[in-house]
């Protein structure tokens, strides 16, 4: 979960951008305005419905992209291919994230679209990573790193070595995970930018805790905290509590395990990131089951598998179902035992099919669509356009399988 937490934030690391339309004007614009526009509104949707559905979000770049290629405007077909690789990388399907992104990249290279080749090689590099395909992912990265260098772009280079100490990170590499963390770090450092400080803070605690070094891993958690909350960062303060939380958690300190935890999980509400809440409810239950209160931590895994079902969290709900198996066998329910140990291995076996993907955006986009009047009205409020963006790409808001 760790790993995650710090890929998704590694990714949002100093992408804040701040758009001036309305969501009202977007949808105006994407059923009245000319084709061009309604490309842009289209996208602009997408970036926004990235935050709460990222099935919404594909749907939206789907018809961006479409139209883009009717009106055969090249341009505007590359922006849409790259929103809607991000988007499917939300939606854990990162077979069709590496295919769009990668078309994305080709028009663009094309288009001698320097920022938006960058933004690309750092998407591949990431989509690689998550499929377990390191070394092409790194590739890509270095590439990306020696193209900010040339730029002369401090935070395009510090932010793409993070993420290349993140691939050396999920390579069991942690030598070479904290070489590149560093690099990327004395940037931050000189330029005083406690978002990205605390984040590469977070990533260094991180390889630290994997070598069982526990008490540097506590400091740099610390200084994280510290330098987050300076920043003012909601995502990235609830990402580093529950890091820590996780952290105490393997130290044996539940008691304050579940504190930070509970300070992430207020985070989450507040902002309202729904596809967190069956994770958080998997880590109340890991907690629970560590100290030997079985009960507890079966009462937080079947809530974590009720969110994960609503929510269409497949990834979520295998991991809930292996540790219901767990603890309900430390409590002698072997009937319910074996019944989730079956239903967690169905799910591993089915997890990367294609088919298993599409069924899960099907019923997704039916629940969204069911709710789409009653969010559209919301969305019409006075909220501005806002998203923060990576190199999961926020989930890569997801566990890895």
């Amino acid at each position: 979960m760790k790993q995650i937490v710090i890929l998704t934030a590694l990714v949002l690391m100093f992408q804040k951008i701040y758009a001036n339309k309305s969501i009202d004007s977007l949808l105006t614009i994407s059923n009245i305005g000319t084709s061009k526009e309604k490309i842009d509104a289209f996208n602009k949707l997408s970036y926004i419905c990235s935050d709460t559905s990222c099935y919404r979000a594909i749907e939206y770049a789907i018809k961006a992209k479409e139209l883009s290629q009717i009106i055969n405007d090249r341009n505007r077909t590359a922006i849409s291919y790259s929103r809607l690789g991000y988007s499917y990388a939300i939606a854990s399907m990162y077979d069709k994230a590496l295919d769009s992104d990668l078309k994305a990249l080709k028009l663009f290279k094309e288009l001698k679209d320097t920022s938006q080749i960058l933004t690309q090689l750092g998407r591949i590099g990431v989509d690689y990573k998550v499929k377990g395909e390191y070394k092409k992912g790194i590739e890509y990265m270095i590439e990306a790193v020696r193209l900010y260098e040339y730029k002369k772009d401090s935070i395009g280079v510090a932010r793409t070595n993070s993420n290349i100490g993140n691939v050396y990170l999920n390579m069991k590499d942690y030598s070479n995970a904290l070489i590149y963390y560093k690099r990327a770090y004395e940037i931050v450092k000189v330029m005083k930018h406690h978002y990205g400080m605390g984040i590469i803070e977070l990533a260094i605690g991180s390889a630290h805790s994997s070598c069982k070094k526990y008490e540097l891993s506590e400091k740099y958690h610390l200084k994280a905290i510290k330098n987050i909350k300076l920043s003012g960062d909601k995502i990235g303060l609830g990402a580093v509590y529950g890091s820590y939380s996780e952290l105490l958690n393997k130290q044996g300190n539940y008691r304050k395990a579940l504190k930070y935890l509970g300070y992430s999980k207020r985070i989450i509400e507040e902002i309202k990131y729904k596809e967190k809440i069956p994770a958080v409810f998997i880590a109340y239950g890991e907690i629970y089951s560590n100290s030997g209160n079985y009960k507890k931590a079966i009462y937080n895994l079947l809530m974590a598998k009720d969110s994960a079902e609503h929510y269409g969290n497949i990834v979520d709900l295998k991991n809930t179902y292996k540790l219901l198996s767990e603890n309900y066998s430390y409590v002698n329910d072997f009937k319910k035992a074996y019944k989730s140990h079956t239903l967690y291995h169905e799910i591993k076996d089915s997890i990367n099919s294609e088919e298993t993907k599409t069924k899960i955006a099907n019923i997704q986009t039916q629940y969204e669509t069911e709710k789409k009047e009653k969010e559209n009205q919301k969305l019409k409020s006075d909220v501005i356009l806002h998203k923060k963006e990576l190199t999961i790409q926020k989930m890569y808001v997801v566990s890895l399988i």
